[in-house]
């Protein structure tokens, strides 16, 4: 129901593109995300783009191809994105079979990581009476 009154204010061009850099910033904002109420509004933006970014994907795929053709590109499109279903649980089976299924974050993923989990002070640090302090006092 957004789709129509959203491709009347925004190009296609600008949609399309918008909505593929958006689901980028997306995985990266879940991964990293410090709450539930962020993963959900997160969540819900991007759920929101998809009816919006595939009503205009069809209508744009529609106005460029010719009428005689419009069987093939539709066919030939669906084929191309179920065909990557599969590969997707093949590359997963494969991964989770070599590497197990224990997580371990990436060397990359490390700052960005520990920077998310929250500090712990140890005993004997500055931050308040520790154990046996903690009842004297």
């Amino acid at each position: 129901m957004a789709a129509p009154p959203v491709q009347c204010l925004i190009p296609a061009n600008v949609i399309l593109l918008g909505a593929l850099w958006w689901w980028v910033v997306q995985m990266v904002a879940l991964a990293l995300a410090p709450g539930v109420f962020v993963l959900g509004a997160v969540y819900t933006v991007g759920a929101l783009m998809g009816p919006i970014f595939q009503t205009t994907n069809a209508a744009y795929r529609y106005a460029l191809t010719p009428d005689r053709l419009q069987g093939r590109v539709y066919g030939v499109s669906r084929m191309i994105g179920w065909c990557t279903v599969p590969l997707g649980a093949l590359l997963g089976g494969v991964s989770l079979q070599t590497m197990g299924a224990v997580c371990r974050p990436s060397p990359r993923w490390r700052p960005a990581w520990q920077s998310s989990r929250p500090r712990r002070r140890r005993a004997g640090t500055s931050g308040g009476p520790r154990g046996p302090e903690l009842s004297q006092a």
